[in-house]
């Protein structure tokens, strides 16, 4: 038995690469762009001024009610499903846990769980929201929390 330790390649002869003209024909500025992106070295960003600290970004995400420890940073960054089912409790005690950390500025996007965020959802599924007084979306207290959307 022969093992290969890389892939071959094989051309088709029915179907062979494009040359740069045609590629260059099918999409003028998806070519141009290749080209001069391939042929631009990285930019390296500044290096930070002695006299200030970088900032430190935070970014977590899918903690589904749980209150996991959290690193110290500037900024905190809540990428989506705080919690399980969506429900204004869920919701209501990760944000509160979530003003409860000491990041001076945090951020909030909803994930795919975080129903009673989603307007089309509760529009369209107005039954799997509750209707309870006191536990609608307008009702949450984000405190300093800036919830991002759209």
């Amino acid at each position: 038995m022969t093992t290969i330790s890389r892939p071959i390649v094989v051309s088709n002869p029915w179907n062979p690469p494009l040359t740069p003209y045609q590629r260059f024909k099918r999409n003028p500025s998806l070519f141009l762009a290749e080209r001069l992106y391939s042929h631009q070295p990285p930019l390296d960003s500044p290096p930070c001024p002695k006299d200030q600290s970088p900032v430190k970004i935070v970014c977590i995400s899918d903690t589904h009610t749980q209150t996991p420890t959290v690193p110290d940073g500037d900024i905190l960054l809540h990428a989506g499903d705080l919690s399980n089912l969506g429900t204004f409790a869920e919701l209501q005690a990760q944000l509160d846990w979530l003003n409860g950390l000491p990041h001076a500025q945090k951020l909030v996007v909803a994930g795919n769980h975080d129903l009673l965020l989603d307007t089309n959802f509760c529009s369209q599924f107005p039954y799997r929201i509750s209707e309870e007084p006191g536990a609608t979306r307008a009702d949450l207290r984000w405190g300093s929390i800036i919830y991002l959307e759209d």
